[in-house]
């Protein structure tokens, strides 16, 4: 019975990764985040990920939003943090990620953003870690303003599976 519930469990999340965004072959489930890789032996890409709980852009059209921690073993790239708006967000602007009393600047290359500092990016994973809850702002190329917000539950387990499966 577990395990017809845990393979149901990663047929539903393939379905979802293909269906909604993130591509990759399913690896694990940690509460709100799924771990993928590219499906490559040894992977060369593996990343946690999560949909947000609750999104909020009236008027703006956008595809699935993300949250990203990835890592590229063959580059040698850790804990790359990025989030996935589904839309392109106003040119020149700086998208805000909150995490408990912190605040986190990013910067968007076209429908993702990215912390431009390292020092401040594993700042950003440490909080994400210690978190709860974060919540990502951006305003698209219209104006209009999105909040997504993530549950952080299951980050800390989820990037230990990413360290594994991505040494």
């Amino acid at each position: 019975m577990r395990w017809a519930a845990g393979a149901l469990s990663l047929a539903l999340m393939a379905t979802a990764a293909t269906a909604a965004g993130p591509e990759g072959v399913p690896a694990g489930q940690h509460g709100a985040f799924a771990v993928m890789t590219d499906g490559a032996n040894p992977p060369k890409v593996c990343f946690a990920v999560a949909a947000p709980q609750a999104s909020e852009a009236k008027g703006v059209e956008r595809k699935a939003a993300f949250l990203y921690v990835s890592t590229w073993a063959k580059d040698g790239i850790k804990s790359q943090i990025s989030v996935r708006m589904g839309f392109a967000p106003y040119k020149g602007s700086e998208a805000t990620l909150f995490v408990g009393d912190e605040t986190f600047k990013l910067f968007a290359s076209g429908d993702r953003l990215y912390v431009a500092d390292p020092v401040r990016e594993l700042k950003l994973l440490e909080a994400l870690k210690k978190g709860a809850k974060a919540t990502v702002i951006a305003t698209s190329e219209k104006g209009v303003r999105a909040t997504d917000t993530y549950s952080l539950a299951g980050l800390g387990q989820a990037l230990l599976a990413v360290a594994k499966a991505c040494p």
